[in-house]
């Protein structure tokens, strides 16, 4: 339950600093609606690693993805990294070789495969 809402927490700030973006003409904060349907627009991501040896994965929703931000991530899935909070824009991101030392290894993400739903079996 943590996990879930620590990524619930950080797609929302994420979300809400790029909506923030979309309204600076306008002179007012983003409504949570546009907010929820800018997070639900961002693709989705797996997320495998090993932690103290025991294999762990997560997905996440980002508005891009790498290596430096596979790692971050991963961090904040063990625990390890702090999720910004709506506003924080100095995050001290987590690194490869800080990550390492709390356990973290063998970090791999690749684009998470769409569900395709089978409607009308009986």
């Amino acid at each position: 339950m943590q996990r879930y809402y620590s990524a619930v927490l950080s797609l929302r700030a994420s979300a809400q600093q790029t909506a923030i973006g979309i309204n600076e003409f306008r002179g007012q904060p983003p409504s949570s609606h546009e907010v929820t349907r800018h997070v639900l627009q961002l693709p989705l991501f797996t997320i495998e690693y090993q932690l103290h040896g025991e294999p762990k994965s997560f997905i996440v929703r980002a508005s891009q993805m790498n290596n430096a931000e596979a790692w971050h991530w991963t961090a904040c899935d063990a625990g390890v990294a702090v999720i910004p909070k709506f506003g924080q824009h100095t995050l001290k991101r987590v690194s490869k070789p800080m990550a390492e030392k709390y356990g973290i290894t063998q970090v791999g993400w690749s684009a998470a495969t769409q569900v395709k739903w089978a409607e009308g079996i009986a």
